[in-house]
């Protein structure tokens, strides 16, 4: 139902999304231009999978003060990780499965200049590449990311030819392009209408 793109390039993070939402077997076209991704304290988030967890993070979760002690990582994968999973239990939104406790969305988090992949066991990773994917259409945008990844072009066009490709191959992605961009506190939001990009 989704293409989560993130991208760091030199001191920007880029987080980008279609616009389309679907029903739960994909069959149904909810809308076309729906921002899957989002700012909130000063950090990026962009959300695959159910959708009414977005809203819930997007505009219930009470972000966590950050301990200067604390690493990122360790306050990602602690205080910031069990404030998003106490909203979700309260909200029933979790799923229990063995006794470990799941969501379904799959988030991309740009915090502080690193950009972050939260799974849908709460599990946070530092993504790997300098790029990074989510949703239904997350294998063919990692496809194309790879193959633009070192060529001297614009890294929104790295991020759009992606999405592009994912549009193209997985029935469930379209729509318009909701791309953000933050660099040096500062962040940068903007829509590509699907008129434009198809």
């Amino acid at each position: 139902m989704t293409c989560i793109i993130g991208y760091k390039e030199n001191d920007a993070i880029w987080l980008a999304s279609d616009g389309m939402c679907t029903d739960q077997e994909n069959r149904y076209r909810i809308e076309e231009n729906y921002p899957k991704v989002f700012e909130k304290d000063n950090i990026l988030f962009g959300t695959s999978g159910s959708m009414r967890v977005s809203q819930l993070i997007q505009y219930s979760l009470n972000i966590p003060y950050h301990d200067p002690r604390l690493s990122d990582m360790h306050y990602l994968c602690g205080p910031f990780s069990q404030e998003i999973m106490i909203l979700l239990g309260t909200t029933k939104s979790l799923e229990v499965n063995d006794e470990i406790a799941y969501f379904n969305a799959g988030i991309l988090i740009a915090y502080n200049g690193e950009l972050y992949h939260m799974m849908d066991d709460f599990f946070v990773s530092k993504s790997r590449e300098k790029y990074d994917t989510v949703g239904s259409g997350m294998f063919i945008a990692l496809g194309s990311l790879y193959t633009t990844s070192n060529e001297d072009i614009p890294t929104e066009t790295k991020i759009t030819k992606a999405l592009d490709a994912a549009c193209k191959f997985s029935p469930s992605c379209g729509g318009s392009y909701h791309i953000m961009m933050r660099i040096m506190d500062t962040t940068v939001s903007y829509e590509i209408p699907v008129s434009i990009h198809r």
